[in-house]
């Protein structure tokens, strides 16, 4: 039998005053950004209706006339499977990529948003330059990461945390074969991420499908009570496992140091839920990292300068040679961070 959690503190701010701080922190977006960065998600939206839609409408046809349906296509469109993207066009890894924008950005002298009109232009040119293989498993991966996360917390209410782990695990490594359309979603869309790995590739893959065990047993100990050592409610296994799906089918372009950046976005982005959600978990008695007063508003702020300080370094050191193009960067960021905020507080993304 679970034992109770302990009473926990609350933060002494409304969900106004909490949302209202929050985009302070972030600061206020250049809507002239949109331009680049709805060019990047009408292009994950186009691979989504080819590669995921089909295996949604063969496993788990519901989705598409429920909420969840909307929340997962969010997910997977405008938050996980633009985060590749992100990493390649700040990549010199990815020669072409960088030749076709450095070259007019350094010739022109454009400033940030003359640059993100030009992106929006060239990104689809930069699409078509990936293997139609790696944005096939670019968008599975991300709705693969939504899917599971969504599945283990809310469509298995009836199952023990235990057996919610058991089966996860099954699911993994193809011992459990469900009989519920959730579930049979979640293995094959597993089954997708992992047709045509190259051997060289197999040991990453592996990488991630680990990192997914790691975050079930994690969820398992948050939902049961057991104290996590580090003070941060076991965030950091689906904080680091998020990414390394992410990253997977990029992980050769990706620039050195493009893994740890991402891992500072997703430990950022999972700050910003639990403050959103802090009154929602406050009256469930769920210990978070926010509730605790691990993660105060100081904290998200710091983890936010570090991920925008991580970004500029990639682009400064991806051969564009521009410091308009780093601060295009950093502002198409800060639109998508404060997108992803507001879907957060409307619950698109929750």
């Amino acid at each position: 039998m679970d034992m109770p959690a302990p009473p926990l503190p609350t933060q002494a701010l409304t969900d106004a005053e909490r949302f209202s701080a929050l985009h302070e922190l972030i600061g206020a977006p250049d809507p002239e950004m949109g331009a680049f960065t709805e060019a990047i998600r009408a292009l994950v939206r186009t691979s989504y209706e080819a590669h995921v839609m089909p295996l949604v409408r063969a496993h788990w046809p519901e989705l598409q006339t429920i909420p969840a349906g909307n929340k997962l296509e969010f997910l997977t469109c405008k938050l996980y499977a633009t985060a590749p993207y992100t990493v390649l066009i700040c990549s010199s890894r990815w020669p072409r990529a960088t030749a076709m924008i450095a070259s007019p950005v350094r010739l022109l002298g454009l400033d940030r948003r003359a640059i993100a009109k030009l992106a929006a232009v060239l990104v689809r040119a930069l699409f078509h330059l990936l293997p139609q293989a790696t944005r096939r498993r670019i968008v599975i991966t991300g709705m693969f990461i939504a899917t599971v996360d969504h599945v283990f917390d809310h469509c298995m209410d009836d199952v023990a945390p235990a057996e919610r782990e058991r089966r996860v695990h099954g699911v993994l490594d193809g011992t459990y074969e469900p009989s519920d359309p959730p579930l049979r979603l979640v293995r094959a869309l597993k089954v997708a991420m992992g047709e045509g790995v190259m051997p060289a590739d197999a040991e990453a893959f592996g990488g991630v499908i680990e990192r997914v065990r790691e975050w079930a047993a994690s969820e398992v100990k948050a939902m049961t009570g057991v104290p996590d050592p580090s003070g941060l409610a076991w965030r950091m296994a689906g904080v680091l496992g998020t990414i390394d799906g992410l990253i997977f089918p990029v992980h050769r372009q990706a620039a050195p140091g493009a893994r740890e950046w991402m891992y500072d976005v997703s430990l950022f982005v999972q700050m910003l839920d639990d403050w959103i959600d802090e009154e929602k978990d406050r009256k469930e008695a769920r210990a978070t990292p926010v509730l605790s007063g691990t993660w105060t508003l100081a904290t998200v702020r710091e983890q936010f300068v570090a991920t925008l300080n991580g970004l500029e370094g990639l682009a400064e050191r991806s051969g564009f040679g521009s410091a308009a193009f780093v601060d295009f960067a950093r502002e198409a960021y800060r639109l998508m961070a404060h997108e992803v905020m507001q879907a957060m507080v409307k619950g698109t993304a929750a």
